[in-house]
């Protein structure tokens, strides 16, 4: 943790998705509150909805990302697979849906999709402690594109084998494309 206050002091901006790995826990009550501590610092949350449903079985996604937003950071994301995702931020909650493709291995596609928001934010100059005000008053309109093009990224990745992420230019429509919306 100490790692991420002085990240947030150099200027940066502090991703997090917890990617539960229920197997691998000795302790869950101390990995619910290691949980609740790192989203507590990170500006941007990402976390499926199989983590959130170990995590907090007897409450909604929704709910939950609607509590960690409100704990601290910027934005908090749902995804929910071939389903698309959830987004909530201070001016409430943006939704992209799935697109249908062919799944051949779901290898990074959790990644692929963090990666791809990531450089969204950066492309879109919201990146930086400096820039945190004007992250967390993204417009409904800016998340939906950033979320489109991440679910896209996604979606090419789990179509093909390996941890296989798209290039750039496969994200623009040239050289891989992916079927229509669900």
């Amino acid at each position: 943790m100490q790692a991420l206050i002085e990240a947030r002091r150099a200027s940066a901006t502090i991703s997090y998705d917890p990617n539960i790995r229920p197997t691998l826990i000795a302790d869950a009550a101390r990995a619910r509150e290691r949980v609740r501590q790192l989203v507590s610092l990170a500006d941007i949350v990402k976390v499926s909805d199989e983590d959130l449903g170990w995590l907090h079985p007897d409450r909604t996604p929704l709910d939950v990302a609607r509590q960690w937003r409100a704990a601290g950071p910027a934005i908090v994301i749902v995804t929910r697979g071939g389903n698309g995702a959830t987004a909530v931020t201070a001016d409430g909650v943006v939704e992209v849906p799935g697109l249908n493709v062919a799944v051949i291995d779901t290898v990074g596609a959790g990644d692929t999709f963090m990666a791809a928001v990531i450089d969204g934010v950066f492309e879109a100059g919201l990146a930086g402690r400096a820039r945190w005000e004007l992250l967390a008053r993204i417009s409904n309109h800016q998340l939906e594109e950033i979320l489109d093009t991440a679910v896209r990224a996604a979606a090419i990745t789990v179509s093909r084998q390996g941890a296989n992420p798209p290039w750039r230019q496969e994200l623009a429509g040239k050289g891989h494309s992916v079927s229509e919306r669900l």
